[in-house]
């Protein structure tokens, strides 16, 4: 073997290894590239040749204070150093920077020899590597110390070994490829570009292994194969492999960079070709095929998540596509200005910190996202084009949005109640909570947790389960039955046990005053109503006490406005503390004359009236608001159809409502109607009717139809068929 490196006294060595004793005597050397340097001895051992003494021999100069120093034109005979063994040599290597002398025997050990300890008689340092021959000696270059090398046996079931030549009494490391039965390793390398990286041939497979990886054991990063070119005749197998060098014109430069500061004259342009393929490999087969094969994908191809921009590389240089076309140009529009492929994309990008997902919870925070960008972006454009009517594409997207907000919610709440309260023997649930009899959205629908069929109005078979008894508060009849708990359930008004607060506490902390202070009406608590109005009430005023303009619902509230709206919900909530009935001469009852009059004079005032201008919603507690005093007003005749019929309050709200106050022949009625309407307008709330049957099917399929938004049921389609709970909506 021979090895070429810097040595210990800072010249420029040759090592030249013996194998056999029967070597020829030591000869003549030469620097011409036409006469290749030889050298040899009798014995088993390792001559070391100073380069540099030798150049000065023979160029007529001297150079003081090395080894062997000749006179001009008399060649060096005599090498630096000589190193003898007792077994034939079978590998060199220079380590750290050419300092230490590695030496590979033909009977297993691996010898150290450091150059710098005076004197060519001191002991080396002896490790006993592998159990036959040592075939080669690697060190890995880019360690900082220089010490780090790996070492290989061609025997079969021979291991890869690391080594550190500062701690030589164990590896680093022991690498065992998976062989095949007659082939063991035929060659090791070390990437320049990937550190830590070693390649291992094992036959006609290159493999990479993670030597830094965390833990002491090194990881498999890749595997390459490389191909007989005579379509696999005869043994094939790897013998030899090297890294393309990362050196172009004598200038070493770093994989990451594609020009030089200063470009060589048959190259213009500065650039580095070997920076635009850093992971190839060159391999030589048993066959004496020369091939070459890349370590990596060289040109690899991205599309971001962020803005749909595609970039490609190559080599260290990336090309990145410009923001002003494709899909990248979607971050400047306004959500109003796009179409639904732009909607659907923006919605799937990373651009949440919930993610819009097959998570329910997640896409409702999505979802709430996009609501509150929809609002500032229409309020910036009525602004700025001093304008005060809404267009009709802005109040389609509040809808659809509510729309899917709402569905969405009601998917993870049957999610949770299907996996948390689903069973009823096995204990696992709170004993306090009501039992969960669906097992996913196909039979979450109301009407199927009712046990109302399509046919029957009455249904019944199931009236006996039925109870009827009078609110002590509302003075109205109120219904009961486990079916109707179980809708109450799919509704989302039945939390904790059957404790009310617990609904109530969650609308208020999403700043819900308005439809807190409605269901605690409907279940009968007065006191909560009027606690949280009053509790709206200062919030609004907190508002405006901060000098900022409140985004509620569609528009924007001016402080003189938002004083205006907690004046309204002091007085709502004044006339319903004052809430009374009298007994009429019939026996039913009814509200007092003075107090029906102050409620009619409240549903005028101008905050909460019903407006005539189709340009001008309102904020989204209003309706709540409405509700309550037409409930209360009506609240001795039973009749509710101005609250279950109202398009403002939620449809869970409304069905819930219905589950609690109208009897059973009137509740089918009731759903019947929504059910069918839901369906025939594609409108995604309906679900919670239906559930994901094949009325839910039809619904989704008007839903695409009306909205161009194929991922509904391209998403649902397949979960209701694997019966899964996980329910993805558009995207």
């Amino acid at each position: 073997g021979l090895r070429t490196g810097t040595g210990g006294g800072g010249g420029y060595g040759v090592a030249v290894g013996v194998g056999t004793a029967t070597a020829a005597a030591a000869t003549t050397t030469s620097l011409s590239s036409a006469s290749p340097f030889v050298g040899g001895d009798q014995d088993f051992g390792v001559l070391v040749w100073d380069v540099e003494a030798q150049h000065s021999a023979t160029s007529g100069g001297t150079k003081a204070g090395t080894v062997g120093k000749g006179v001009a034109g008399v060649a060096v005979k005599t090498p630096a150093y000589r190193f003898a063994h007792n077994t034939g040599v079978e590998s060199l290597s220079w380590l750290s920077g050419g300092q230490i002398l590695a030496v590979g025997c033909q009977r297993r050990n691996v010898q150290l020899y450091d150059l710098r300890v005076s004197g060519a008689n001191s002991p080396p340092i002896s490790m006993f590597a592998h159990t036959e021959t040592v075939s080669g000696i690697v060190p890995d270059d880019n360690c900082p110390t220089g010490t780090v090398f790996a070492t290989f046996g061609r025997n079969a079931g021979e291991p890869v070994k690391i080594w550190d030549a500062r701690m030589t009494d164990a590896t680093l490391g022991v690498i065992a490829p998976q062989y095949s039965p007659a082939c063991g390793v035929g060659a090791i390398a070390w990437s320049p570009v990937r550190h830590g990286v070693l390649s291992i041939v094992v036959g006609d497979s290159v493999r990479d292994y993670d030597t830094r990886s965390p833990g002491s054991r090194a990881l498999p990063v890749g595997v390459s194969y490389v191909d007989a070119d005579d379509g696999g005749a005869g043994v094939f197998a790897v013998r030899c492999l090297a890294f393309q060098p990362q050196v172009f014109r004598d200038r070493e430069v770093a994989p990451s960079l594609t020009s030089s500061a200063e470009p060589a004259a048959s190259n213009p342009s500065g650039a580095n070709p070997f920076a635009l393929y850093p992971h190839r490999r060159l391999v030589v087969s048993s066959q004496g095929q020369v091939k070459v094969i890349p370590e990596t994908y060289a040109a690899p191809l991205a599309i971001s998540r962020l803005d749909g921009r595609i970039a490609t590389g190559l080599g260290g240089t990336v090309w990145i596509g410009p923001t002003t076309t494709g899909p990248s140009a979607m971050g400047g529009q306004s959500i109003a200005a796009e179409d639904v492929s732009a909607r659907m994309m923006r919605r799937a990008r990373c651009l949440h910190e919930s993610r819009y997902s097959t998570n329910a919870g997640d896409n409702v925070r999505v979802l709430e996202e996009e609501m509150e960008s929809i609002l500032s972006q229409e309020h910036i454009r009525l602004r700025s084009q001093h304008q005060t009517s809404l267009s009709e594409d802005f109040k389609d997207m509040i809808f659809n949005s509510e729309q899917l907000i709402r569905c969405w919610r009601w998917i993870a709440l049957v999610e949770h109640l299907s996996i948390e309260r689903g069973g009823t023997d096995d204990g696992a649930h709170n004993p306090d909570d009501p039992p969960w009899p669906a097992k996913g959205l196909n039979d979450a629908g109301v009407m199927k947790l009712l046990r109302m069929s399509s046919r029957d109005v009455a249904d019944v078979s199931n009236n006996w389960m039925e109870t009827k008894s009078t609110s002590d508060t509302l003075f109205c009849q109120v219904y009961d039955s486990p079916f109707r708990r179980y809708a109450l359930n799919a509704c989302g008004w039945i939390k904790k046990g059957v404790a009310v607060q617990s609904l109530l506490d969650e609308c208020t902390s999403r700043g819900e005053f308005e439809r807190s202070a409605a269901l605690a009406v409907w279940h009968g608590d007065l006191n909560s109503c009027v606690a949280a109005l009053q509790r709206g009430a200062e919030d609004t005023r907190a508002i405006m006490v901060s000098g900022t303009e409140e985004h509620t619902g569609v528009i924007s509230q001016s402080a003189s406005e938002c004083e205006s709206y907690a004046e309204t919900l002091g007085l709502i909530a004044m006339c319903v503390a004052g809430f009374n009935v009298t007994s009429a001469s019939d026996g039913t009852k009814k509200t007092t004359t003075l107090w029906s009059t102050a409620c009619r004079n409240l549903l005028q005032r101008p905050e909460i009236a019903v407006t005539d201008t189709p340009s001008q919603l309102q904020l989204p507690g209003v309706p709540y608001l409405r509700a309550i005093l037409l409930f209360l007003q009506h609240i001795g005749n039973s009749e509710f159809d101005k609250t279950i019929y109202n398009e403002g309050l939620s449809l869970c709200d409304r069905v819930a409502f219905a589950c609690r106050f109208l009897s059973r022949a009137k509740l089918h009625s009731f759903l019947d109607a929504s059910m069918r309407k839901c369906v025939k307008l594609g409108q995604l709330e309906g679900l919670l009717i239906t559930g994901l049957d094949k009325r839910g099917i039809a619904l989704l399929m008007n839903y695409v139809d009306r909205n161009s938004d194929c991922q509904t049921a391209g998403e649902n389609i397949p979960a209701l068929l694997c019966q899964s709970f996980f329910i993805c909506l558009p995207l």
